[in-house]
């Protein structure tokens, strides 16, 4: 799509791209066996085309060498997570463990790689002491290329839980989200269910809320301060303890507004430095536009128009620089994100690397 005198691209960026918690892995990691402990031998993998790179960094699909950069977290600092572990290793420093000598990963040829290793001896963590999960960032060697995990709020570290103690278990089964949004002044309902413990604690923000010796913790929050908040639970037994949580975003209603005349769907470049997408969403609620121009951070400012009829989400964008390309996704509902069909480029990280400079 051509601009008068100048051109404005939008690129969409297409890719399995997800937010995590305490309850399950990020999209980009998978752990053999899945229910490992830090003290047993597990394969580690990860895979960049599910994560997301930092804006102003390079992509890691297809390098030729990954290295990790990671700490393990201490299950006594638990009111500390999701938060950078206690002991790490530095991307280019020797593991502790006596076998490792680098931190690379092993490519596996199909676009993944992995590192076979004991954690609690890999960061030379006390001898059994208790590891609850693991935190990290990938790059190729240098800092010019870098790979995280996509978080509601953008790129951000790998917060990967694990197992670590056997028979006490406790999971939030409402909301039956772990990230989602909401309005101020909702109430939200808490349901957890816990195995094996005495007593269940709910947290809000890390503030205690309340506390019951049943096995399930039934309680509500009512939704006052905007941001990002988050929901703990955690189930004791002893001195044992385990923990889940969820995210909620508070989101600002929708502007009602009609669709500016002459617009539409897709790109429509402004007479300024900047732009007006149009998309089609009929029967949707709420949509945001995300891509590297904000960081890829879900912003209030950046949630769409919605015409009258709820059939079309619209937002201006300016202070854009002429020429430049700019990737940027849809985030529909907070679940689901989807590239613009009408943009002039479609980027694809699984496959693009392997595109040679002819084509």
């Amino acid at each position: 799509m051509k601009y008068p005198e100048t051109k404005i691209i939008i690129a969409v960026f297409l890719s399995s791209l997800s937010i995590q918690s305490f309850s399950q892995l990020p999209a980009a990691i998978s752990i053999d066996p899945p229910d490992a402990t830090a003290w047993e031998q597990m394969t580690l993998t990860y895979d960049p085309s599910k994560g997301c790179t930092p804006s102003g960094k390079g992509s890691l699909v297809g390098a030729s060498v990954i290295k990790m950069h990671s700490a393990c977290f201490y299950l006594e600092n638990i009111d500390e997570w999701p938060s950078w572990g206690q002991t790490t290793i530095d991307y280019n420093a020797v593991p502790e463990d006596g076998i490792h000598s680098t931190t690379d990963l092993t490519p596996n040829g199909d676009g993944t790689y992995s590192i076979t290793f004991i954690p609690g001896e890999f960061y030379g963590a006390p001898t059994g002491k208790p590891i609850m999960g693991l935190t990290m960032v990938f790059n190729n060697g240098s800092w010019n290329n870098e790979g995280k995990d996509f978080a509601n709020s953008g790129c951000k570290d790998f917060f990967i839980p694990l197992n670590y103690v056997v028979g006490l278990f406790v999971q939030i089964t409402e909301p039956s989200s772990s990230s989602f949004f909401t309005l101020l002044n909702d109430t939200i309902s808490v349901i957890a269910e816990a195995n094996n413990s005495t007593t269940i604690e709910l947290y809000h923000d890390n503030i205690f809320i309340s506390s019951t010796n049943d096995s399930i913790l039934n309680d509500t929050i009512i939704v006052t301060e905007p941001g990002e908040h988050w929901i703990k639970v955690v189930a004791k037994n002893g001195e044992n303890s385990v923990a889940d949580t969820a995210s909620y975003r508070v989101r600002e209603s929708n502007q009602i507004a009609e669709l500016p005349a002459g617009l539409k769907e897709g790109i429509n470049y402004m007479d300024t430095s900047g732009v007006t997408l149009v998309l089609l969403a009929p029967e949707k609620e709420f949509v945001y536009i995300i891509g590297d121009f904000n960081d890829w951070r879900i912003e209030n400012k950046y949630l769409m128009n919605q015409t009258p009829d709820g059939e079309y989400f619209w937002i201006e964008i300016d202070s854009l620089i002429k020429g430049r390309e700019y990737v940027y996704q849809y985030l529909i509902e907070g679940e689901l994100h989807i590239g613009d069909p009408y943009a002039e480029k479609v980027l694809d990280p699984s496959n693009d690397p392997w595109i040679n400079e002819q084509t």
